[in-house]
C-alpha cells in the first residue's frame, strides 16, 4: 500500500470525523492494538533504514532507490499518524474516556523522531549534491499544511492543536471549512478534490514501490477496523450519518417492538 493512500484515508477520517468521533462510544481493542503494533513495526524498519542510509551518506556515491523511498514515507506519513492521534484525541475528549488518546501519541513521538533524523540526512545528502532532482525540504513544507488543513476538520469537535504544525494555521482552516450544509453532497466533493490535490503535492516519482507496504496495508485495516463495523457500508466506505442514525433507529425499533411482543406473549401464559 502506497503512502499517499494512507493521506486518502486520513482526508477521508477528516473529513468525516464528527459521526467517528461522536456516534462510536468505545472503540474496538484488537484495532488498536494492531495500529499500535504495526506502527511500531513500521518504526523499528524505519530506524533500520535510517541507519542504512547513513552509512550510504558517508559514502561518496549515487543515493539507492530505497533511501528516497524512506525519507518520503516517513515525510509523507507524518499526516495519516497526525490525523489519526488528533481523532483519537478527541474521541477520548468527547465520551470522557482516556483509553485511545496515549497511543496516538507514543506513535506520532516516534514518527517526529524519525522525521528529524530524516531531515537531517537530507540536509547533509544536499549538501554532498546527492540530491540532484528532488526537493524533499519543499515536500515537507507541503506536507506540514496539509496536515493543518485536515486537522481543521477536527478542529470543529475539539482543540487538537498538539497535532497541528502551526496551530494558528490549522485553527483557520478550522474556521474555512465552516459547517457543510448537505454533508453527503460536500463531503463526496471535498474527498474527490483533496484526493487530487493531495496526490498531485505530495507524490514524488520515488514513489513507484513503497517502503512499507505491507505496514501500511495493516495500519490502514486497523485505523478502519477501529470504528466497527456499523459505519461502514459493504465497500468498506463510510456510511453518511443521516443513514447510520436512520439503522440505529431502526435497530431500536425492532428491540423495542420485539420487547413489546416479549411481555405480551408473556402476559397471555400467566393468563392462562
Amino acid at each position: 500500500m502506497l503512502t499517499i493512500e494512507l493521506v486518502d484515508l486520513a482526508a477521508l477520517v477528516a473529513l468525516n470525523s464528527q459521526p467517528l468521533i461522536q456516534e462510536n462510544p468505545r472503540m474496538v481493542n484488537d484495532a488498536i492494538h494492531s495500529y499500535w503494533s504495526a506502527s511500531r513495526c513500521r518504526l523499528d524498519r524505519w530506524g533500520r533504514g535510517l541507519r542504512a542510509a547513513e552509512q550510504t551518506l558517508s559514502l561518496d556515491s549515487p543515493l539507492p532507490p530505497e533511501v528516497s523511498q524512506l525519507w518520503h514515507e516517513i515525510l509523507v506519513g507524518e499526516i495519516p499518524t497526525r490525523v489519526v492521534g488528533a481523532l483519537f484525541t478527541a474521541h477520548d475528549e468527547f465520551h470522557q474516556y482516556e483509553g485511545v488518546a496515549p497511543i496516538g501519541r507514543n506513535v506520532l513521538y516516534g514518527h517526529i523522531d524519525a522525521r528529524r533524523r530524516t531531515l537531517q540526512q537530507i540536509q547533509t545528502a544536499h549538501k554532498k549534491e546527492q540530491l540532484p532532482n528532488s526537493d524533499f525540504t519543499q515536500l515537507f513544507a507541503r506536507c506540514s499544511r496539509w496536515n493543518d488543513l485536515l486537522l481543521g476538520y477536527i478542529f470543529r469537535h475539539a482543540p487538537v492543536g498538539e497535532f497541528a504544525f502551526d496551530i494558528d494555521r490549522a485553527r483557520e482552516f478550522s474556521f474555512d471549512t465552516g459547517s457543510p450544509s448537505s454533508e453527503m453532497v460536500t463531503n463526496d466533493i471535498a474527498v474527490t478534490f483533496l484526493r487530487g490535490s493531495l496526490r498531485m503535492g505530495l507524490t514524488m516519482s520515488e514513489e513507484q514501490d513503497c517502503y512499507s507496504s505491507d505496514l501500511n496495508y495493516q495500519i490502514a485495516a486497523a485505523i478502519m477496523a477501529c470504528f466497527g463495523p456499523e459505519l461502514f457500508d459493504s465497500f468498506g466506505l463510510l456510511k453518511s450519518g443521516w443513514l447510520h442514525r436512520m439503522e440505529s433507529m431502526a435497530n431500536d425499533t425492532i428491540a423495542l417492538v420485539d420487547n413489546l411482543v416479549e411481555k405480551d406473549l408473556e402476559r397471555i401464559r400467566w393468563q392462562r
